[in-house]
């Protein structure tokens, strides 16, 4: 825990944020962009061979389809959207790119909840400068992949702007991810958007080492920036002890996430469903039901992960929230306990949130209920207030809280007492706070 410590002070030191150029890994496929360059355009041409603007292939899944790996394929300006879904990559080591900012748009009729607009599920692609609007699932979604990069994209009107999800050593950087239904910017263990009875075989899903980095993430319905651990159940009998896999030892650095949470109205969740405090600039949680429908909510683990000098105001809930283990159950779940086959928790210890710049938050009315101060628990008075940092578990965790700047709330940092120790909470600087730090209940205590 300490080097983490150390790193986040060694990446966090200076102003700026430093990207490092994408580099394909691996010698399966060839670096991005050596390979030839082929043509998407809605220039309708009677011979269309992918080799410029004016020949290019009439849709993009017909141009991606016809690349090998290093290619690269362009989507040409058009006047009109490119209407076209679940844009396929299986092709490892190429990259997609808009030239003159041309937008994908969801089609007529009807499609499915779990329709994305581009599906990336090979390593090394490359997904930039392009438009991608309402989408039902992701705008964007990386899904069981290694070295992918998002870079330079705006996303909005979808249920999720991006999403990484079961993937590693992902870089979504200098995206425009707003006014999408739930989150901006989603790392998730598993897809929330499949919802399955069967429980999966082999190792559990993880996500881990991506780099979420200089992107403007502002006024999603719910959570500018979102790490959440589903924890899909998985095949075999159940260990003691948090899970293994999910969501651990990614890198959010250098973002702005203002004003999320603030207009969506609360009974519109789906279909990802969470309690009503489920607003916030940017959230740590497995508070949060996975894809198979026997996972309790409070199973998956988000641990580890660094959340760094990130600009945050002006959201409907906290600045920065951690919710650890505390929604109601699903039915299943309930009757999974109630037969006597018990869950381990998740892992939510050693997250890092350190040298960001939370302002005024929890500014939406009714984002949380009204009091049951004596339980401690999310629909308490005290959260009702302004506040920049929250964290609520119902079991001992450990949370570093270190080095921010949070000013005009009315609470600073609101924790629940079961936090492993208040000394987690040192080198803030709190300017026009009322009461820096605030200690609750556990919660359901």
């Amino acid at each position: 825990m300490r080097s983490r410590i150390k790193r986040a002070f060694a990446v966090t030191g200076c102003s700026a944020v430093a990207i490092v150029p994408f580099m394909a890994s691996g010698a399966a496929h060839a670096a991005p962009g050596l390979g030839r360059t082929i043509y998407a355009s809605q220039n309708r041409s009677l011979r269309p061979d992918g080799r410029t603007c004016r020949t290019g292939y009439p849709t993009i899944q017909q141009a991606v389809n016809a690349a090998r790996p290093g290619d690269t394929v362009v989507v040409c300006p058009s006047r009109a959207p490119y209407r076209e879904r679940d844009i396929l990559i299986k092709t490892p080591g190429i990259i997609l790119e808009g030239t003159g900012r041309p937008v994908i748009e969801r089609p007529g009729g009807l499609i499915n909840s779990s329709t994305n607009g581009i599906d990336v599920r090979a390593d090394g692609v490359v997904v930039r400068s392009l438009v991608v609007e309402g989408f039902p699932a992701c705008g964007i979604s990386v899904s069981g992949a290694e070295h992918d990069q998002i870079s330079g994209n705006a996303v909005s009107g979808n249920d999720v702007g991006i999403c990484v999800i079961g993937s590693s050593f992902a870089r979504v950087i200098y995206n425009v991810a707003s006014a999408n239904d739930e989150a901006g910017i989603a790392l998730l263990d598993s897809n929330p958007f499949v919802r399955s009875t069967a429980k999966a075989v082999g190792p559990p899903p993880t996500c881990s080492d991506n780099t979420i980095g200089s992107n403007s993430a502002d006024k999603n319905g719910y959570v500018g920036i979102l790490l959440a651990g589903l924890g899909p159940a998985t095949a075999g009998p159940v260990t003691a002890g948090p899970p293994p896999g999910g969501v651990f030892d990614n890198n959010v650095i250098g973002n702005e996430a203002n004003g999320n949470g603030r207009s969506k109205r609360l009974a519109e969740l789906s279909p990802m469903p969470a309690p009503e405090a489920h607003t916030a600039g940017i959230m740590l949680t497995n508070d949060i039901e996975g894809s198979d429908d026997s996972d309790p909510d409070g199973s998956g683990s988000v641990h580890d992960n660094l959340v760094a000098a990130n600009q945050i105001a002006y959201n409907g809930g906290p600045g920065v929230s951690v919710l650890a283990e505390i929604a109601e159950r699903s039915k299943a779940a309930q009757a999974q306990s109630a037969a006597a086959k018990p869950v381990p928790g998740g892992n939510m210890n050693g997250n890092i949130i350190s040298r960001n710049t939370i302002g005024l938050n929890n500014l939406s009315p009714g984002a949380v209920p009204k009091p049951v101060e004596a339980k401690g628990d999310l629909t308490s008075s005290t959260v009702t207030r302004t506040t920049g940092v929250l964290i609520v578990t119902k079991n001992p965790i450990s949370v570093h809280v270190i080095y921010n700047q949070i000013g005009k709330d009315y609470y600073g940092i609101v924790t629940t007492s079961s936090v492993s120790t208040i000394s987690e909470f040192l080198y803030n600087i709190f300017l026009y706070v009322l009461f820096p730090i605030h200690v609750m209940p556990p919660f359901g205590a």
